[in-house]
């Protein structure tokens, strides 16, 4: 038999009573909880986040305005300032290059490509327990410039590869001075970018430039008419034209005499026909190989090295002459993207100055 136990009317409402009582008794904890436990964040946990670096950041000038005492002010040094007044600070954020870890790549291999201190890789990116992850991008070094008219000019040279990339980027976003486009490979390829990617780059007032993908098996003339019809607007603004001779293009048939020959056609109809002397991209090794006539000598040298040093190595042609352009990296990151990464021998006037004599001679 089932038993029920029947309560009177005051027992019940005794136990109303009692249940409001917990009800309360349990939120009363529960914000008490929620104090402490911010309370214990803003003491301990909040401070340590203005000490963390951040894994990417603009080139672009920062400006904070502070206010000051006169007299903490001079102005050139002797005549002191009468009054309190708004100062204008420039916060110069500096120049990054990045790294994408590739498939058994360690910190200690990475640090060593670059030749930079595995200590300084690890503060840079904030790194647990030396872990890094396979396609991660990782902030190798950051260089601060202080004189604007000492900074060094950088760029990048894209392609179809990269996309529509070219309109998202801007000089101060990405701290950029010029932009380098294929144009044209063989007798009758034409990236299928080249018209786009060099009207924006006017149109966002970039320093711009043209380059060649040269094929070997094709005829060095008809090569030469296809790269300056293709960039016959091209401006005394401009970067003089690009011959990009990599070991992709090279006909490994051919002798090296024969390559040379073909060469020294393609590079002198470019100069006859434009009145400017062309550029050579080329690597160390290619250039030892194929390059190793006095004649290449005589134009400027854009030089793929990715040694991670100060200086670039350097094919021994051009010892004596040195550089002009130097791609450091294919690895810069630019709007999310992996690209190639160069480098001006020299300051933005200086660019500006060789691009003009190139086209005056």
């Amino acid at each position: 038999m089932i038993k029920i136990k029947l309560y009177k009317k005051e027992d019940l409402a005794s136990l109303r009573k009692y249940k409001r009582l917990i009800i309360i008794l349990s939120v009363t904890c529960l914000l008490l909880t929620i104090i402490i436990v911010a309370s214990f964040c803003n003491k301990y946990i909040m401070p340590s986040i203005d000490t963390v670096k951040p894994l990417k950041i603009n080139n672009e000038i920062k400006r904070k305005v502070i206010t000051v005492e006169a007299s903490d002010l001079l102005i050139d040094k002797q005549t002191p300032l009468t009054k309190k007044r708004k100062v204008i600070i420039q916060q110069k954020k500096p120049i990054e290059i990045y790294h994408i870890v590739d498939k058994g790549q360690t910190l200690y291999s990475i640090s060593k490509m670059y030749n930079v201190n595995i200590d300084d890789i690890i503060e840079l990116n904030s790194i647990d327990n030396n872990i890094i992850y396979l396609h991660e991008s990782i902030i190798i070094k950051r260089e601060i410039i202080e004189n604007k008219s000492q900074l060094s000019v950088y760029g990048i040279d894209i392609s179809h590869h990269q996309n529509k990339q070219i309109e998202s980027i801007t000089k101060q976003k990405e701290g950029i001075g010029f932009i380098i486009c294929k144009a044209t490979e063989g007798v009758t390829y034409i990236d299928p970018e080249f018209s786009h990617n060099w009207k924006i780059s006017k149109n966002k007032s970039f320093i711009r430039g043209a380059y060649h993908f040269y094929r070997c098996e094709d005829d060095p003339i008809e090569q030469a008419a296809h790269f300056l019809k293709t960039i016959s607007d091209i401006k005394s603004t401009d970067i003089p034209p690009i011959l990009d001779f990599e070991e992709g293009g090279i006909d490994k048939s051919q002798s090296i005499g024969e390559v040379q020959s073909a060469l020294k056609k393609f590079l002198l109809e470019i100069e006859k026909k434009s009145k400017v002397k062309p550029i050579i991209y080329t690597d160390v090794n290619t250039g030892n190989t194929y390059l190793n006539d006095s004649f290449f000598a005589d134009y400027p040298l854009w030089i793929a090295n990715y040694n991670g040093k100060e200086t670039p190595d350097l094919p021994n042609t051009w010892i004596s002459k040195g550089w002009v352009f130097w791609q450091k990296t294919d690895k810069y990151i630019v709007d999310g993207k992996a690209d190639d990464f160069d480098k001006f021998n020299g300051n933005l006037v200086e660019l500006k100055e060789f691009i003009k004599q190139s086209h005056n001679k």
